[in-house]
């Protein structure tokens, strides 16, 4: 799921057409990807610290490599990066922040002496 992200935010920062369906595509392989694996684990009744780590590093790299390559993609490439692609950077650490909330809602559980 991590390389096939990476991937579409790759394809989608190139110009064209083709880019953009291949971008697309690649999104929607990465998305059933990461529901198999872990229907696979379920049906497996294989957990682990590292596998649920794994997870959800590569939907924070995902998640926020995609908004920036998108405003790669809108700024022209490359070789024009500015407004969009500072914003694509603003979603991205916006996304971050929200995700890093909701993970430490978790520790903080984790974390709270016993009453």
């Amino acid at each position: 799921m991590l390389l096939v992200g990476l991937l579409a935010a790759g394809v989608l920062t190139l110009p064209g057409l083709l880019a953009a369906v291949a971008a697309a595509l690649l999104i929607q392989l990465q998305i059933l990807l990461d529901c198999s694996d872990g229907e696979l684990a379920r049906w497996r009744r294989q957990f682990s610290p590292a596998g649920i780590y794994l997870d959800r590093m590569a939907h924070y790299v995902t998640e926020t490599a995609l908004p920036v390559a998108l405003g790669i993609r809108a700024d022209g490439g490359w070789a024009d990066i500015g407004t969009y692609t500072t914003l694509g950077l603003l979603a991205a650490v916006l996304a971050l922040m929200v995700r890093t909330e909701s993970a430490l809602v978790h520790v903080a559980r984790a974390e709270a002496p016993e009453r």
